[in-house]
């Protein structure tokens, strides 16, 4: 009687190990931009929510300001500096600006993707010039800046 072999030799096994390492090799560094992508797009989508809001304080002509940041002849815009996970948010005119000019930046200092801060530059933006026209820009990665965002020019 003779008994059939069952299994797999370990040349097989070896085979199987090699492919699957390889398919690691290339699905981790696309699954991290990706993670870095849609954190980016998460940062500008919760400034966007504040933009409105910050938006008719200043058509009202009062100024907008950040939850934990009110003062009196100022209207709290619905969000805290530090209420996201990713970063910490920043509302201000931007220091010799004309009237109206207005900077929405998160800065990304929280539960972030390490890819998406290269150098300390990790900022992401809505900027209000004095026509009140909204721009989105920003000095993270070109490869993670969410679509119509540009790269900040200083």
């Amino acid at each position: 009687m003779t008994r059939k072999q069952s299994g797999f030799t370990l040349i097989e096994l070896m085979i199987v190990v090699a492919i699957i390492g390889i398919l690691a090799a290339i699905a981790i560094p696309r699954y991290q931009d990706y993670v870095a992508r849609s954190q980016a797009t998460s940062a500008l989508a919760s400034l966007r929510g504040v933009q409105t809001t910050a938006e008719e304080a200043i058509l009202r002509g009062e100024t907008p300001a950040l939850t934990d940041e009110v003062a009196d002849g100022q209207l709290d815009i619905g969000i805290a500096s530090d209420e996201l996970d990713l970063g910490t948010i920043t509302l201000a005119a931007p220091e010799g600006g004309e009237a109206g000019e207005f900077e929405l930046v998160m800065v990304f200092d929280g539960e972030v993707n390490p890819r998406l801060s290269v150098a300390g530059e990790n900022e992401l933006g809505l900027y209000r010039d004095e026509t009140g026209r909204w721009s989105c820009s920003g000095s993270i990665p070109d490869d993670f800046l969410p679509q119509n965002c540009d790269v900040a020019t200083e």
